[in-house]
């Protein structure tokens, strides 16, 4: 099952948690609510496709604002969705530097990751030599 994973820079900073805990507290529970639909039902309860990597969730908040997610999936088996950027949207289609800029910390992301351990190899047997006999 896939689990959700918020963006941290390589030097820790924790830019989605801090973008997502100052939306208002409406578009706070629609993001979070969405989140879980997407983490019980898979992608395709989220929007269709930004990039070949990156996925939306639109999230409505107070006053009519509209606020968008996107993540990527991660992990050797996808099992990650990795949230990359949280923006108000303000146009119908979504701006590519944001799908830039989430291509980017998706990337980056799994840069860091350390690398699937790899069954070890036993070491090569040693040949025993005959040794010289006399008789």
């Amino acid at each position: 099952m896939a689990y959700w994973r918020l963006y941290l820079t390589a030097g820790g900073n924790r830019i989605i948690h801090d973008e997502i805990t100052a939306l208002d507290r409406i578009a706070f529970a629609a993001i979070f609510a969405a989140m879980d639909d997407v983490e019980e039902l898979g992608a395709s309860a989220a929007s269709a496709p930004v990039s070949d990597k990156i996925r939306e969730i639109d999230a409505n908040g107070e006053h009519g604002t509209t606020f968008r997610l996107l993540f990527g999936k991660a992990g050797r088996n996808d099992q990650i969705l990795l949230a990359v950027v949280v923006f108000e949207k303000k146009t119908r289609k979504t701006p590519k530097r944001f799908i830039d800029l989430a291509e980017r910390r998706l990337d980056d992301w799994e840069s860091r990751q350390l690398p699937s351990p790899e069954t070890p190899k036993k070491p090569a047997a040693k040949k025993k030599s005959a040794g010289n006999r006399s008789s």
